[in-house]
């Protein structure tokens, strides 16, 4: 039987105490308070602890291992995913691209929280919006990234059939399409 998920109290107590915490707990925590607490607060407290532990172990072993950035792909994608509001998710997706270390990003979370980034603003029924990230991230060439798979965290599925999906629906709702060599948005040319 496996252990539940650690929560922000828990957290909150290794710290008081000064006990080690690694960046997964924390990681699984903040997804527990958002997905299973709706908690949010909660989850920007434990990212900027998830960061401060992450800068800490960059000092102390001059690079990030696996389940660092695995831990932190984690969070973010599900911070801009599972944020409560469109401008808490941009927030978190240009945090993610403009201060956070490189060395901890890669294509696939580029990807993913361009994805997440889409479906909040979809959900929220901001459909100009979310076509005009649809429209950037075909014209920056997501269709023509070499995805790696390299520290994928476990439940992350290839991102680009995910993006067909969500962005289809976007398109499908402005009578919109992409070119053949998806390289561009248009009005639809097909009949139905």
């Amino acid at each position: 039987m496996s252990q539940p998920p650690p929560s922000f109290e828990e957290v909150e107590y290794k710290r008081k105490m000064g006990m080690e915490l690694r960046p997964t707990i924390v990681s699984k925590a903040l997804s527990n308070e958002i997905k299973d607490k709706q908690r949010f607060d909660h989850a920007e407290i434990l990212f900027g602890y998830l960061l401060e532990i992450l800068v800490e172990r960059k000092k102390k072993y001059s690079n990030y291992n696996e389940l660092d950035i695995v831990a932190l792909q984690r969070a973010v994608g599900t911070l801009v995913r599972y944020a409560p509001t469109p401008d808490k998710a941009r927030h978190y997706f240009h945090l993610t691209l403009k201060e956070i270390d490189k060395s901890l990003i890669t294509i696939n979370l580029e990807l993913t929280i361009i994805i997440n980034l889409i479906y909040v603003y979809s959900q929220h029924h901001l459909m100009k919006e979310a076509l005009e990230i649809v429209k950037t991230a075909v014209e920056i060439g997501i269709y023509h990234v070499k995805v790696d798979h390299k520290y994928q965290p476990d439940k992350f599925k290839d991102p680009i059939p995910v993006f067909d999906t969500i962005s289809a629906k976007i398109l499908k709702h402005f009578n919109m399409e992409l070119n053949e060599d998806k390289t561009e948005v248009r009005s639809c040319t097909k009949k139905y």
